[in-house]
C-alpha cells in the first residue's frame, strides 16, 4: 500500500493512460467508445489500487444532469473527470461546456480530460480559454502509425476490426 498524490494521477492520465490505450487499440481490445471507456477504467483502477483512498466511477451523476464517462475521487472529494469519445476529431461544444461547468462548480474536479480515440489520427486541439488553461486537457489516442507504411497498417487494422463487428 502506498500513497498516490493527485499529481501522479494527472501524470498517469497524460502519459501512461494514452500509451496503455494505444496498446489496447492496436491489439483490437478497443472497437468502439464503450470499449475505450472499459479499458480506461481498467487501467485507472489498476494504477490506483495501491492507495485505497482513490475511487473510479463510471457514468456517475453530477449536478446539471451530466454523466461524465469516468469520475475519479480521492476519499469523498472529486478530483478528475474524463469524457471519452470515439472518432471525434475535436472536442464538441457541448462536452467542453459541461466539463468547464464541472470544473467551476463547488466541489467539482480540479482537472477534466476530453479523451478522443481516433485510430487514424487527425485530432484538432481547441484553443483554450484562460479559465481552461490549467484544468481542461485534451488527450488523443491513435494507432501511432504514420507515413506510407502507416496508411497500410491502419487499413490492415480496420480490416481486422471488421471481423469483430459482425
Amino acid at each position: 500500500m502506498g500513497r498516490i498524490l493527485a499529481g501522479e494521477v494527472h501524470h498517469f492520465m497524460r502519459d501512461r493512460l494514452e500509451r496503455e490505450l494505444r496498446k489496447d487499440l492496436r491489439n483490437l481490445k478497443i472497437l468502439k467508445e464503450g470499449d475505450a471507456e472499459c479499458c480506461a477504467y481498467h487501467h485507472l483502477r489498476k494504477f490506483l489500487r495501491r492507495d485505497p483512498k482513490w475511487r473510479v466511477f463510471a457514468r456517475k451523476y453530477v449536478q446539471r444532469g451530466f454523466y461524465p464517462d469516468l469520475l475519479i475521487y480521492k476519499s469523498n472529494e472529486m478530483k478528475f473527470a474524463v469524457e471519452l469519445k470515439w472518432r471525434k476529431h475535436k472536442i464538441s461544444r457541448h462536452d467542453r461546456k459541461k466539463l468547464r461547468q464541472l470544473l467551476n462548480q463547488s466541489g467539482g474536479p480540479r482537472k477534466a480530460y476530453s479523451l478522443s480515440v481516433i485510430p487514424e489520427g487527425g485530432y484538432e486541439n481547441a484553443r483554450k480559454r484562460d479559465s481552461e488553461k490549467y484544468g481542461l486537457f485534451e488527450l488523443v489516442v491513435d494507432l501511432g502509425y504514420s507515413g506510407r507504411n502507416g496508411v497500410r497498417k491502419i487499413k490492415d487494422w480496420e480490416e481486422k476490426r471488421e471481423r469483430f463487428r459482425h
